[in-house]
């Protein structure tokens, strides 16, 4: 009997338990760092769609995923039930919107309305923020 693949498993059980990587009052986070340890995770085990990711906080509304693309990596349209932001930390990546096309590189933002499809594709290896922000409240005309 063939027995499951369970990589994608010994990958994750390797990391610091999200109740501990999250419950300081203050965190640092290595952005660089993280992705050279998913680089790492991606020669060992393997990728998905080209690509490795690890939330590097969550609390409350607020999750941060660090991700590092391999090129033709992507994540497949999808959408998010809260605000956002895609920062380009490394390489070149392209944003899809059914409005536009944003192509980002290092230290370029795009910040997207809760509920808008996008996909994400990497033309080289990238390494990008995701931060989604949930319960946003709407747009006023406020300051």
């Amino acid at each position: 009997m063939e027995q499951p693949d369970t990589t994608r498993e010994t990958a994750e059980r390797r990391r610091t338990p999200p109740s501990e990587r999250f419950s300081a009052s203050q965190i640092l986070i290595d952005a660089g760092g993280v992705a050279a340890t998913l680089r790492k995770e991606d020669a060992e085990f393997g990728s998905r769609g080209g690509h490795q990711q690890m939330t590097v906080f969550r609390r409350g509304s607020v999750t941060m995923v660090v991700f590092a693309f391999e090129p033709g990596g992507a994540l497949p349209d999808h959408t998010a039930n809260g605000l956002v932001t895609i920062h380009a930390l490394r390489g070149a990546l392209t944003v899809r919107t059914p409005d536009s096309d944003y192509e980002l590189r290092p230290d370029m933002m795009v910040v997207l309305a809760p509920g808008i499809p996008h996909s994400v594709t990497a033309s080289e290896p990238s390494e990008m923020l995701l931060t989604v922000h949930r319960h946003v409240e709407p747009v006023s005309g406020g300051t």
